[in-house]
């Protein structure tokens, strides 16, 4: 439940970058609400840490695979500089 508020509250600033890819600000911001809302300051920190750590596994691991895939396509490089 409080889990659910907190995102919430967070959506907006996850479009608006403060700084580049709001790192730190939006782990604070989460803190900070969740703390606000019955949870401890901690328990906010380490939750927005696990969901930017599971956001760069999702996005690091999409980019690799699109890497891997396309790298040994050798047609493909040889059209793209034509």
């Amino acid at each position: 439940m409080v889990g659910g508020v907190v995102d919430a509250l967070t959506f907006a600033l996850r479009l608006v970058m403060i700084t580049p890819g709001n790192l730190g600000v939006y782990e604070w911001v989460v803190a900070l609400l969740s703390s606000s809302v019955g949870s401890t300051l901690v328990t906010g920190l380490v939750c927005a840490a696990i969901y930017r750590a599971a956001g760069l596994l999702v996005t690091g691991s999409a980019g690799l695979i699109s890497v891997l895939l396309l790298g040994g396509s050798r047609d493909y490089r040889k059209e793209s500089v034509k």
